[in-house]
């Protein structure tokens, strides 16, 4: 540089306040323009919910399925599933899935999804543990590699809306036909910190389930599978712990029985390896359809 090139220490200086500003505007227009579009989407959600239960809900047994696109990805073929069920069994039940893509604790009070539940109580209610019982940790961006964060900074802006994805009839919209694997999301996940919720910070789930116990329906909390390497760093000694500890009391004081996928699924049955693919969720559910025939 000649004399009166500014120095170097200036130079970096402004670049990482350019960067600081973009990456500062990008998640202020996501989160104002969330509040406002999320607010008009909770009022649809909701109105769709309250139509779909009342039309869909009626004596007889009922199994619901409530949890993510986890859940929306790991029980693709729901007819498949229900077909599986009702081999060798005579009794007639009713299916529902809710997959709402993002779902977690904060989204199930915003939509008052268990009120819905409460005032039309399943006989029996899934409910997915891995985003309900857990809870994303704010992503350190000062340690993510460049490429994940622009990934990231994608996924953000094109999540200003809830991408609700509430699935009540048997075939779903979207089946996962892909066998290409998604990295980016993969080392995403990688790198997300994740924290256990505790008892006393699920009140309103407590109360409801409270309530649902009141009216005979038994809960089950299902824990989706995960990538080998996805496993490994999902959560720290300490956290499955805590996580041990809240399923124990949950078991204790609601009879809430939790289910656990026993066996080792490879990457190559994942789309990111969080999400099933068409391969890892066929293997799923033949395990879920055995497992719902012990039920009595």
């Amino acid at each position: 540089m000649n004399e009166s090139s500014p120095p170097l220490k200036v130079w970096f200086y402004t670049f990482t306040v350019v960067v600081a500003l973009l990456l500062f505007s990008i998640f202020y227009l996501e989160e104002n323009a969330s509040k406002e579009i999320n607010s008009k989407k909770l009022i649809e959600i909701q109105a769709t919910l309250k139509k779909a239960w009342k039309t869909n809900h009626n004596s007889q047994t009922t199994m619901l399925f409530l949890g993510s696109s986890l859940t929306s990805c790991a029980l693709y073929n729901f007819a498949d599933l229900k077909n599986r069920f009702y081999i060798n069994n005579q009794k007639k039940i009713n299916f529902f899935r809710l997959a709402i893509n993002g779902l977690n604790y904060q989204t199930l009070e915003d939509l008052q999804i268990f009120d819905y539940i409460i005032e039309s109580p399943p006989d029996y209610l899934f409910i997915e543990s891995n985003r309900i019982n857990i809870d994303d940790e704010q992503v350190n961006l000062l340690t993510m590699s460049l490429n994940n964060l622009v990934s990231f900074a994608k996924k953000s802006i094109s999540s200003i809306v809830i991408n609700e994805s509430i699935i009540i009839k048997d075939n779903p919209k979207n089946p996962i036909y892909k066998d290409n694997f998604d990295y980016n999301t993969y080392y995403y996940f990688l790198q997300k910190k994740r924290l256990v919720r505790t008892f006393s910070q699920n009140k309103k789930a407590n109360k409801a389930y409270s309530e649902l116990i009141k009216r005979k329906t038994k809960i089950i909390f299902l824990d989706m599978p995960r990538a080998p390497k996805l496993e490994m760093v999902w959560l720290t000694a300490n956290q499955k712990k805590d996580l041990q500890t809240l399923i124990q009391t949950y078991h204790q004081k609601y009879d809430i029985a939790y289910w656990r996928y026993p066996y080792i699924m490879s990457i190559t049955d994942f789309t990111d390896g969080g999400h099933l693919n068409y391969k890892g969720a066929k293997k799923y559910q033949e395990w879920l359809a055995a497992q719902l025939k012990l039920l009595r």
